[in-house]
């Protein structure tokens, strides 16, 4: 995963971890095992000890010459609340995907893979800070 300067952009950038992110706009490259090449764009809004940020895809989600999740057909969401010595957060994904045999479990497992590397790389920020 890369996260890049704009929505076409080769050059990849540094995870921004500090200052304030309210209204910052950045878009992230996959190369999924499952689903192949996909883009997403990423929104925060930041209060004073929370965190918002969501991504959508910006191009389909494909299986062979299928695309099972059609463009901004999957949104991920996450609120990181800043409680002093831990934080809390909460993640939810939102997909709306064809309903294909065997191509549903396959969607399900990769929705799950990106919260728990969401997770991970909240925690690595949350370690190194």
């Amino acid at each position: 995963t890369e996260k890049k300067e704009n929505e076409n952009g080769t050059t990849p950038i540094k995870d921004r971890n500090t200052g304030n992110a309210d209204g910052l706009k950045n878009w992230m490259f996959f190369d999924d095992t499952s689903f192949g090449k996909c883009r997403y764009e990423l929104n925060y809004r930041q209060s004073d000890k929370t965190v918002y940020m969501n991504y959508i895809n910006t191009d389909p989600m494909k299986v062979a010459f299928i695309e099972p999740v059609k463009k901004q057909k999957q949104l991920v969401q996450a609120i990181f609340v800043d409680c002093g010595d831990h934080f809390l957060a909460y993640f939810v994904c939102e997909v709306d995907s064809m309903k294909l045999p065997g191509i549903k479990d396959q969607i399900e497992d990769s929705m799950v893979s990106r919260i728990e590397a969401l997770r991970d790389w909240l925690v690595d920020q949350y370690k190194n800070n």
